[in-house]
């Protein structure tokens, strides 16, 4: 007598080999990718320090960003870093020669309370460039450069200046600077 096979449940050709083919057809679709990454800003800015943990920590601690993500290497060294200020991106990461040199960078920043950003910086270490200014555009801001080399100009828009009073206002400015 011959032996005959049983099928086992689910591989009949019927309707589960149709709902199985679909399945691989959706699979094989490839899926849209953005040319921006979800999460990121257009422009980012990028700096390489030699002491980039000791960085993060002051900027977290001064200019209270927050750590969206961070790759640690070897020694202490910090291979891939990223800050966020607001909707900005500050990425950062140790020195890697001769790929990554240090690079230092200036960048600014609007920040609730310009006159206290300045004086916590300085508390914390940062050298003075500029005191907290009322400046013709309609920001105050100050200057500083942080433990690390870079330099930061710390902002709050403090009046809405038109663009057809900015250059009337930027001329009484310099004017009244030089007497």
């Amino acid at each position: 007598m011959a032996k005959t096979k049983k099928k086992a449940k689910g591989t009949s050709r019927g309707k589960n080999a149709k709902k199985a083919k679909k399945a691989t057809r959706a699979a094989k679709k490839p899926v849209k990718v953005s040319w921006l990454a979800k999460g990121y800003p257009v422009l980012s800015s990028v700096v390489v320090l030699d002491d980039c943990a000791g960085a993060i920590d002051w900027y977290k601690k001064v200019l209270g960003a927050k750590q969206r993500m961070r790759l640690d290497g070897p020694g202490g060294t910090v291979a891939h870093c990223e800050l966020g200020f607001g909707d900005a991106v500050l990425m950062m990461g140790s020195p890697m020669p001769p790929q990554f040199p240090p690079k230092k960078a200036t960048l600014a920043i609007y920040v609730k309370n310009c006159d206290a950003t300045y004086k916590d910086a300085l508390g914390a270490g940062a050298r003075s460039m500029q005191e907290p200014t009322d400046q013709f555009y309609g920001d105050r801001n100050a200057r500083f450069e942080d433990p690390f080399g870079n330099e930061w100009s710390v902002m709050t828009h403090i009046k809405n200046v038109s663009e057809k009073t900015m250059p009337v206002r930027a001329i009484t400015t310099a004017t009244t600077s030089r007497a």
